[in-house]
């Protein structure tokens, strides 16, 4: 999936928030990411995984980290790093047990790290 098909109705939410309330929903997207593959995924939920982490991808590109506190800036632009090898790992972690499993575990730290 890509950015074209990222529903316009949630990024006019998206950007309707403030800064840290876009973190908030970030960590959301990545919890439900990690929760959603500890389960074991199937084909569809495989693919509302890569829909949601589109998306998450998308959200990043749009929040004013201008706006965000020093310290929550730094962790952005560290989680921002770290997201984009996710995506890039994200099809040979759903292959390999072990793999899924930490690829979930790291999203559910991002989660946290964010909110």
């Amino acid at each position: 999936m890509g950015k074209d098909t990222i529903n316009t109705k949630n990024i006019s939410r998206f950007l309707k928030m403030s800064a840290s309330d876009q973190l908030g929903a970030i960590s959301s997207n990545l919890r439900r990411l990690s929760n959603w593959t500890y389960d074991k995924p199937d084909e569809e939920k495989l693919k509302l995984i890569e829909q949601f982490l589109d998306q998450t991808a998308s959200y990043t590109q749009r929040v004013d980290s201008d706006a965000l506190t020093q310290p929550l800036q730094e962790r952005f632009a560290k989680f921002n790093k770290e997201l984009k090898i996710l995506q890039r790992d994200f099809a040979t972690a759903m292959d390999n047990n072990c793999r899924r499993l930490v690829w979930a575990e790291k999203m559910l730290d991002w989660s946290n790290f964010l909110s």
